[in-house]
């Protein structure tokens, strides 16, 4: 892909003037030049996966419930494809753990279908990268009870274009967060939280800064660097009530659902720049990579109704 598809700052929504030979445009605005077949990503920039936790001093147990959460979480996820729910869900088999990774899915009577080799990291990835030589790495896939459906899976994936669409379908996301994925994640930006907040019904306080009163607590995915989600796609807005019937395909698979969905109600404020994001709630502080903006960006939610 030419740098012509690169109309504007994916960061700031500066026009860019670009020639067909150019293989970096630069902004003037951001002072940074960009890729353009990954127009989300920067030059000077390249923040890797990062995930971490602190709790507050009077939540000294959150982190451990964190971890539980997450785990229950991940099991949803297989289960809705083990019990047919959808027909799909992505995987990674971990190289050094095969034999655990394996029996996991053998037990449940699942296929996996291999797609590339991919390098591990120690935080969320918001992309694959390649994997290091001499070093564990995962194996990317997708599971299912049927093939038929994991080889579809698969022309999807290596077509070019990316056949999102399909893919979407066989997750069974919703309709208009498989839109929200192929025009944004796919063209725009990795982590979009940004741009979901603006699709949210809002308050701009100023250029960089959108405060939500409430929001549906199903499609809160901002604790999802953590692992803490109802539902495993990116969703086009904070307010999107698709999530509400969509997350119940989950929910029922995760034991302390309740709990989950208490701390999902609750206010988080994402504050992003250069590459690091920081979420603030009541109960703790967390940090992952994310969008490289010039420009503190923050989005305040309040608390669900």
């Amino acid at each position: 892909m030419r740098s012509e598809y690169l109309k504007k700052c994916p960061h700031c929504g500066t026009e860019l003037e670009v020639k067909k030979d150019e293989d970096h445009p630069y902004c003037p605005k951001c002072e940074i030049l960009l890729t353009p077949d990954k127009p989300h990503e920067t030059l000077d920039l390249n923040i890797m996966p990062i995930s971490r936790i602190i709790p507050k001093l009077n939540h000294p147990g959150m982190a451990e419930k964190l971890r539980v959460l997450s785990q229950e979480v991940y099991m949803s996820e297989i289960l809705t494809v083990k019990n047919e729910d959808r027909k799909c869900a992505t995987f990674h088999i971990r190289s050094d753990m095969l034999l655990k990774d394996i029996s996991l899915l053998t037990g449940l009577g699942l296929h996996f279908e291999p797609l590339q080799e991919v390098r591990r990291v120690s935080g969320f990835a918001h992309k694959h990268y390649d994997r290091k030589p001499n070093e564990a790495y995962d194996l990317y896939g997708v599971i299912t009870k049927n093939r038929k459906y994991a080889l579809k899976w698969k022309e999807a994936h290596i077509a070019r274009p990316t056949d999102h669409i399909t893919m979407s379908e066989l997750l069974a996301y919703p309709e208009c967060d498989s839109l929200f994925f192929k025009d944004v994640w796919a063209i725009t930006s990795l982590d979009p939280v940004w741009e979901a907040a603006l699709n949210t019904r809002h308050t701009r306080v100023n250029e960089y800064t959108i405060e939500m009163p409430n929001l549906v607590p199903e499609a809160n995915m901002l604790p999802r660097y953590f692992g803490v989600r109802v539902v495993p796609q990116i969703v086009c807005s904070f307010d999107c009530e698709a999530n509400i019937e969509y997350s119940k395909m989950f929910m029922k698979y995760i034991p302390h659902a309740d709990l989950l969905m208490e701390l999902l109600r609750k206010p988080h404020t994402w504050d992003c720049y250069r590459g690091l994001a920081m979420l603030y709630t009541d109960e703790y502080v967390g940090m992952s990579n994310s969008v490289t903006f010039k420009d503190r960006h923050i989005v305040k939610i309040g608390e669900a109704e």
